[in-house]
């Protein structure tokens, strides 16, 4: 739409006269006419201004049609109407509707429906009907539920149930009972039970709204007839149950252990392979004559059973049931009876669960994984590397990386999770030869690995270098040696080896270049392994538990093996 455009409409009236009035911005408008009669025509169209422009819609003709009959009841409120109570039985509904003042002409009609679906209708005034009835207004409708007639005794078609009593023994000061309370009862009825003595008095109780009932009786004697019925009363009206006979038994024979707690026993822990099941239980003051077994349930259902006062049971309640080898997880239940005369009385039942024998040592055929070592340079902070665990590992077992320095003392850290380790070391030096262990901890028990020796390395390397041509021309009682040699780095050295003889190996140039590790034989490494200190600790074999370290030894071989090859002579190439 054009900025700054406005709309109004324009009603022509029959007469040529125009009436405007505005459209507003939802495009409604409304226009006062005024004498407008059935069968004019008007016209009607919509004028666009802006500016001093304007355009018009085409134009509508619109026929005035014939003037709108009133409904004389549209704000007439027709009441309610207000329904006396029916019985069952009667043959009329009868109401109340408040008309109030209602227009002229205007009548009423009750309309009934009855839950067949069936109508009935009333003219409530047929004297004022109008001839031109064409509008209609109903009322809210009202509602009245058919209440039953009222029985001239309402207990005549009621069902009294017979009672149920309870045994009665001689003795007995009370009887007692149930009856089932035929629904559904009559509003007002009240129930109660009567029991007639053999001497024809009677005693009478109520009975509660479940059915129950308890009468106090007093003298009966076995053999005794008692007679009980329910009585039904409502108003003045009653009926009565049929009749039940009771005869009284004889005396009830006391039970002396009945108010006698049955301590639950308390078993020993046992493992698996043992043959015997112990336990104890605190008998307490027990009625005279009383016994008791201590009753055994193995898992598979067989039972064993150990009288308390025989062999097998101390004085103070320790007994010992024999058995099967027991198993691991085998669930064993015991509990204790006591016997007096014909009555018997359980305890509780206690359960225990076998556990699994101690092993000797759980790592005894378990492989401690060497570590890896992450190269060590002289002036390093740390010596970390890592360890592959050996699956399954027994449960409860650690792991400990010991880095055994070179002047005999151990770092030992945690190896986590993940295998890694990380050892804080100070002062290594190029050449410096240090060992690497994993040890395996459980219960007391540990066991080593393999070591790894490390050969500490320069910390700035040079660009690599060429190899010298060592060959050490060694002789001896068995024969030539020959020795092989590198070129080091700024320190450069040749190692030499030779049997039996001496060669005279000599020193490469020194340019940087690689460092050939030192090789021990495995014999001086597990000589090694066997003692090594950290303070007076050392990492032990295959079932061994912790004991005091020899913190000499481990620095004593290695030393040894260093100086057996300081002694081979190294010669350099020419």
């Amino acid at each position: 739409m054009p900025d700054g455009t406005s709309f109004e409409a324009v009603v022509t009236l029959p007469n040529g006269d125009k009436i405007t009035a505005t459209v507003d911005d939802q495009g409604h408008f409304t226009m006062p006419v005024d004498g407008i009669k059935e069968g004019d025509e008007l016209t009607v169209e919509v004028i666009a201004h802006n500016g001093d422009n304007e355009k018009a819609s085409d134009p509508i003709i619109v026929t005035v049609d014939k003037a709108a009959v009133t409904n004389p009841i549209e704000d007439y409120d027709v009441a309610t109407p207000t329904l006396n109570p029916a019985k069952a039985g009667e043959t009329a509904v009868s109401g109340t509707a408040e008309l109030g003042d209602f227009p002229e002409g205007t009548t009423f009609m009750a309309e009934m429906s009855l839950p067949n679906d069936e109508t009935r209708m009333l003219r409530l005034n047929s004297s004022n009907a109008a001839a031109d009835g064409t509008f209609t207004k109903e009322s809210a409708t009202a509602e009245m539920t058919v209440a039953a007639a009222n029985p001239t005794n309402p207990l005549e078609n009621y069902n009294v149930a017979e009672p149920v009593v309870d045994p009665v023994k001689e003795g007995d000061k009370q009887v007692t009972g149930s009856v089932t309370l035929t629904q559904p009862v009559p509003d007002g009825t009240s129930f109660e039970v009567v029991v007639t003595l053999p001497n024809g008095d009677k005693i009478t109780a109520t009975v509660d709204d479940q059915g129950h009932f308890t009468i106090p009786v007093d003298g009966i004697k076995e053999g005794d007839e008692l007679t009980v019925e329910v009585i039904v009363h409502n108003g003045d009206n009653e009926k009565a149950s049929d009749p039940i006979i009771v005869t009284v038994d004889k005396a009830a024979v006391t039970n002396p252990i009945e108010d006698y707690d049955v301590a639950t026993p308390t078993l020993n822990p046992e493992k698996a392979g043992e043959t015997a099941v112990s336990g104890t239980v605190e008998l307490g003051d027990f009625p005279e004559g009383t016994t008791f077994e201590a009753i055994m349930v193995m898992p598979n259902g067989r039972t064993r059973i150990v009288r308390l006062d025989s062999s097998n049971a101390a004085a103070d309640g320790t007994f010992i049931i024999q058995t099967d080898a027991l198993t691991a997880g085998q669930v064993v239940q015991v509990k204790i009876i006591a016997t007096n005369g014909t009555f018997t009385k359980e305890s509780a039942t206690a359960e225990m669960t076998v556990a699994a024998a101690n092993p000797t040592n759980p790592l005894e055929n378990y492989n401690v994984a060497e570590p890896v070592v992450d190269p060590v340079k002289a002036g390093d902070k740390a010596v970390r590397g890592s360890v592959t665990f050996t699956k399954p590992i027994p449960e409860g077992t650690n792991f400990t990386a010991v880095v055994t320095l070179p002047n005999g003392i151990q770092v030992r850290v945690p190896v986590d999770e993940n295998g890694q380790f990380a050892a804080r070391v100070d002062g290594l030096k190029a050449g410096d030869r240090i060992i690497v262990q994993i040890l395996a901890e459980n219960d007391g028990y540990q066991k080593a690995s393999v070591p790894v020796d490390i050969l500490v390395s320069a910390s700035d390397l040079g660009n690599p270098g060429g190899n010298g041509n060592n060959n050490g021309n060694g002789t001896g009682n068995n024969g030539n040696g020959t020795g092989d040699g590198t070129g080091t780095g700024n320190n450069g050295s040749g190692l030499g080896n030779g049997q039996g003889g001496s060669s005279n190996g000599q020193l490469g140039s020194h340019g940087p270049g690689t460092l050939k590790p030192l090789s021990i034989s495995s014999k001086a490494l597990n000589q090694a392994n066997n003692r090594q200190s950290t303070n007076g600790q050392h990492l032990p074999q295959t079932g061994e538990k912790s004991t005091s370290v020899w913190s000499w030894l481990g620095m004593l071989v290695l030393t040894a093996a260093l100086f057996i090859k300081r002694l081979v002579p190294i010669k350099r190439d020419k």
